[in-house]
């Protein structure tokens, strides 16, 4: 799983934006929105401009510490703002530490997706 420019804290988001959010019970949707990500196990890259304004690095850190998965990288892209990651960050998206992903495949061109998700290595939570 890659999330870019993600989030853990929906409550600190709709503040940092300035959205209104008067009548919500935005407790209920916090806590559930961090019980989801504290289940995901999936191997996960997280990816994050270091000058991201619209969602702060904080908010992609923590989204980084609550996930479950005892494979997940986290990765900062210097110079980066919320809509200039993949540009600063292009090299990262083609080649995400191969060895971080998939350790034992040495030719992804006959790889299919059903192999992925079959495999030991990447159980997660099914929807």
């Amino acid at each position: 799983m890659i999330i870019e420019s993600g989030f853990a804290s929906v409550t600190r988001l709709i503040k940092h934006l300035g959205l209104p959010s008067r009548g919500i019970d935005l407790r209920a949707i916090e806590e559930e929105r961090l019980a989801m990500i504290r289940e995901i196990t999936l191997p996960a890259l997280i990816i994050h401009g270091e000058e991201d304004n619209l969602v702060p690095l904080q908010e992609g850190r923590e989204l980084y510490q609550f996930l479950a998965s005892p494979r997940k990288k986290w990765v900062v892209i210097p110079n980066a703002d919320h809509n200039s990651v993949m540009l600063h960050g292009l090299e990262t998206y083609s080649n995400p530490s191969g060895s971080f992903w998939l350790p034992e495949v040495t030719n992804v061109d006959h790889l299919k997706f059903d192999d992925l998700v079959k495999s030991s290595r990447f159980k997660g939570r099914k929807n």
